[in-house]
Order: C-alpha cells, then structure tokens, then sequence
C-alpha cells in the first residue's frame, strides 16, 4: 500500500482497513466449509473432472471456484456495510476493480498475495485511476 497516492485522511484511508477486515471474514467463512461454499455447479464441474481422472483439472478447478465464493462473499459484505457506503462494488465478471471509488478513481482488488506479487491487477487496472491497493486472502 502506497499512503502517498491515497488520501492522508477521511473515508478512503479508513475504507482499507475495512476492506481487508471484511477479506479476512469471507476467506475465514468460505474455508470453514469449502465444499458447502461452493454452488451445486461449480461442486459438480471438480466432480466431473475427479471422476474421469484429470485430477490437476480437478484442483484447479476446486481452487478456482473457492476463490470466486470467497469474492462473493466480500463484495456480499462490502455492500451491507453502511460504513463503506461511498464506494462501488463491481459485479463478479466485470472488467472493473472490486470496489471502487468514482470521484477519485482509487481502486481496490481482491486477490491472492501471489497474484498481487504477479502485478497482473496492477497492469490490468493501473490507467483506471491513481490509487490502489490489493486486498489480500
């Protein structure tokens, strides 16, 4: 996180804490039962690659839809927190950051901290706006 390129005070310097606080919550709710996170469709797609074998298909699979539920599961908690009222929740499958601010176009996403490590939301996201942070699970 970079405090140079983000407010030295008010709303979007609390929002990170938040955030991550709320990352941390959904990553713990979606590990505590992994395979009763995920949706009937996506337990039978690992299934379905388990069954015939392709096992390197199946994990990737598994591990995949675990992070997708646990993004859900944030974007759910972001949006019900009065506190975070001010910035913007991307649909899952948009092509915008996770939660945003439009004013200011400071942006976070949430990813793993190998990914962050990748710079592949950086890159994907950089000329979106000036201010960002990766939301770590």
């Amino acid at each position: 996180w970079n405090p140079g390129i983000l407010p030295k005070s008010g709303s979007l310097l609390q929002s990170f804490p938040k955030l991550q606080a709320h990352a941390n919550a959904a990553k713990k709710a979606v590990y505590s039962n992994p395979q009763r996170s995920l949706t009937p469709r996506q337990r039978a797609a690992v299934k379905r690659a388990y069954d015939r074998g392709d096992l390197g298909q199946a994990r990737s699979r598994y591990r995949r839809y675990v992070g997708q539920r646990i993004d859900a599961n944030f974007k759910t908690r972001v949006k019900n927190d009065p506190s975070l009222g001010h910035l913007e929740v991307s649909k899952s499958g948009q092509r915008l950051p996770d939660v945003y601010e439009t004013k200011t176009k400071t942006w976070w996403d949430l990813t793993t901290k190998a990914d962050w490590k990748r710079g592949t939301h950086q890159r994907r996201y950089g000329d979106w706006g000036n201010g960002y942070e990766g939301i770590l699970w």
